[in-house]
């Protein structure tokens, strides 16, 4: 499900389009995922390996926020872009606890729907990663 070669390090922040493109690459990253949660995989096949390694990339999303002066000046806001991400963020780690757990059908019914809910949230977190 999620390639874990794919993920974006930030070297330096020398220039205003290095950061515009690792902005750029967040987006289109995110939207991969989105993709693949509403209708890229079965929701059968997602295992808790998938989800931490997706949870491994935002959390470096959120970290290379924090550490570049230039992707925040290219956002609104820098809070709303990483509040956006700690929420996904949120919902794969309940995704995850619900996998732990004795699979019942009201449980996989609530593991499907939190997949549905970080759908929604990595929309969200695409538009705040849109540049002002």
């Amino acid at each position: 499900m999620l390639d874990e070669s794919r993920s974006v390090f930030l070297k330096s922040d020398s220039t205003g389009s290095q950061a515009a493109i690792a902005l750029q690459q967040f987006r289109e990253r995110l939207a991969e995922v989105r993709a693949l949660f509403q209708y890229g995989m079965s929701q059968r096949d997602i295992t808790q390996r998938n989800l931490d390694s997706l949870e491994r990339e935002l959390r470096e999303m959120i970290g290379n926020i924090d550490r570049s002066p230039g992707i925040k000046n290219l956002l609104s806001s820098a809070d709303a872009a990483q509040d956006a991400l700690q929420e996904v963020i949120m919902c794969l780690n309940l995704a995850v606890d619900l996998l732990g757990m004795q699979i019942t059908p009201k449980r996989r019914e609530l593991l499907y729907q939190k997949y549905r809910e970080i759908s929604k949230c990595l929309t969200l977190a695409i538009k705040r990663l849109q540049p002002k």
